[in-house]
């Protein structure tokens, strides 16, 4: 049974309410035991906290209301904004306190034809910049942090300026509900719970005490107390669809190592598995072909390894946009020879995971959006593209500021154009980094070499590239042990013109400025 009611998260501008509108569906479970019922209970509570005003923002005027959160479901301001540009922002987050998922199921604007969009704009995202929009999911023990911005447009004309002061009232209602992807399925072996005992149930097999391995038909012992699972028939193309046990005899599933590894299966309904429980998710969906994938659907907040969960993935539309990886720490080849179109990464939680090394080893993706990533713990970047195929990326703000190793990173890659925006302060080995690979022009103009420990850690940096033309760099590029970094570079020219088909000398590895001081790297000052 499932019973609804609302609460709403609130927000007004110029005597703007933010509401955060909470629906809770609470789920029961009936046991009949001996003619008795049992009720299982869960805990709901979402609400606003930790609301910071950005700087910038224009000051709180007489009249005004600096922005505040006047409940836990409700926040409150008034501001001024005086001229075109003006604008209030501020930072909050959405907590959910309780034991159940919550999926905005709405957005609404009321009046939705109040806002002289002409003269008055607002935004409602998080951090990244990505819209808050309804399916995104806050699960238990987690919480969101949203930005939310009104501003007097810039860009307004002449013709729409007002002659009286404009007073705009506007409310935006955020209601959340249960996330379907709680439903329950108590599943019950008549058999002693030993490590082994084997328990089928529709299109899934479960092991006591084991989980599957890359050998598609065989299991192995793991200490966890609890049940590995996974797809009965590897070869059948029904779409799974059967509901997954999220316990079996009380005891929960913890592990979904390699469950759909190479299932020919043409799609999986993700909300019929339950993944509460689960930890491992190695090699998951590895080799699978499927049409779409919602990470949103899957709970994953007590995942700690996603190591090759995608690897050899083909599908045309994944959003991982809503996929918590906030206990994640294994990431390595996660994505290696996956082929996709576009994979935005922007939103994951990777401040727990210090190796990504292979983790898009031989993909192909056509776009490649990895912005905004606090990789804080991340050390270890060898052959993290290595053989890939990869139309563009973007790595604004990715954080390789305790990095040490880029090892191979871009070998044998086929990129056309590259711009590392990284701190390589800490990094001890670039060997072969881009060597073999096709990239045309890389900008490398923020690197700091001043960390490489010996002479081999710029060895063959940029041998066998006989596409590469143009090596940007800046002033904190240096060879210290004058390595050989260059080898058949066949197309590649110095800032200045100075040719670099043949073997340079190792000194060549520096600013191009002839005839003195010829190099094959160019200035970033000159980058047009």
């Amino acid at each position: 049974m499932r019973k609804t009611r609302k609460q709403d998260l609130i927000l007004f501008f110029i005597g703007l309410f933010l509401f955060l509108g909470i629906g809770y569906a609470f789920l029961t479970t009936d046991l009949s035991i001996n003619g008795t019922a049992t009720m299982v209970s869960n805990t709901w509570n979402i609400y606003f906290d930790n609301l910071v005003v950005q700087n910038g923002s224009v000051p709180i005027g007489t009249g005004d209301t600096a922005a505040t959160i006047t409940s836990p479901t409700t926040i409150s301001f008034a501001v001024t904004l005086t001229q075109p540009g003006d604008y209030y922002e501020f930072l909050v987050d959405i907590v959910n306190d309780g034991t159940l998922p919550g999926v905005i199921s709405s957005i609404d604007v009321s009046p939705a034809t109040a806002l002289n969009s002409s003269i008055f704009g607002y935004s409602y995202t998080y951090t990244n910049n990505k819209t808050v929009k309804v399916g995104d999911i806050v699960d238990p023990s987690d919480s969101k942090t949203t930005k939310f911005r009104v501003f007097y447009n810039d860009d307004i004309e002449e013709d729409d300026l007002s002659a009286t002061d404009v007073n705009q009232l506007l409310t935006v209602t955020i209601t959340f509900e249960q996330s379907d992807h709680t439903e329950t399925k108590e599943c019950t072996y008549n058999g002693d719970l030993v490590q082994g005992a084997e328990f089928v149930d529709g299109q899934f097999t479960y092991r006591y005490m084991q989980r599957r391995t890359s050998y598609p038909t065989s299991w192995e012992n793991m200490n966890t107390v609890g049940w590995g699972f996974g797809v009965t028939d590897l070869n059948s193309t029904e779409p799974i669809t059967t509901q997954m046990c999220s316990s079996i005899n009380g005891v929960p599933i913890v592990t979904g190592r390699y469950a759909l590894y190479y299932s020919k299966a043409s799609d999986v309904d993700l909300t019929k598995l339950y993944t509460t429980n689960i930890t491992d998710m190695q090699g998951m969906f590895r080799g699978m072909t499927i049409p779409h994938f919602d990470g949103s659907l899957l709970d994953t907040s007590n995942v700690t390894s996603m190591h090759s969960m995608f690897m050899g993935f083909t599908c045309d539309d994944i959003d991982l946009s809503n996929f918590n990886t906030s206990n994640v720490t294994n990431m390595k080849s996660m994505f290696s020879v996956a082929s996709l179109d576009t994979l935005d990464l922007t939103t994951l939680d990777v401040s727990k995971v210090p190796d990504m090394s292979q983790m898009f080893f031989g993909s192909n993706i056509n776009y490649l959006n990895l912005s905004g990533l606090n990789s804080i713990q991340l050390t270890n970047m060898s052959s993290m593209f290595e053989e890939s195929t990869i139309g563009s990326i973007d790595f604004t703000g990715f954080n390789t500021s305790n990095v040490t190793d880029m090892n191979s990173m871009f070998t044998r890659s086929n990129i056309y154009e590259l711009t590392l925006p990284f701190n390589t302060s800490n990094v001890t080995t670039m060997q072969g980094m881009f060597s073999e690979s096709t990239i045309t022009i890389i900008d490398i103009s923020s690197f700091d070499t001043s960390g490489i420990t010996s002479s081999s850690g710029l060895n063959s940096l940029f041998s066998l590239n006989s596409t590469l033309t143009t090596i940007y760099v800046g002033s904190g590029f240096v060879n210290s042990y004058n390595t050989s970094m260059f080898f058949n570079n066949t197309n590649l020219v110095g800032g200045k013109g100075t040719v670099c088909s043949t073997v340079p000398d190792k000194s060549y590895s520096r600013i191009d400025n002839p005839p003195d001081a010829p190099g094959c790297f160019t200035d970033i000052a000159d980058k047009p």
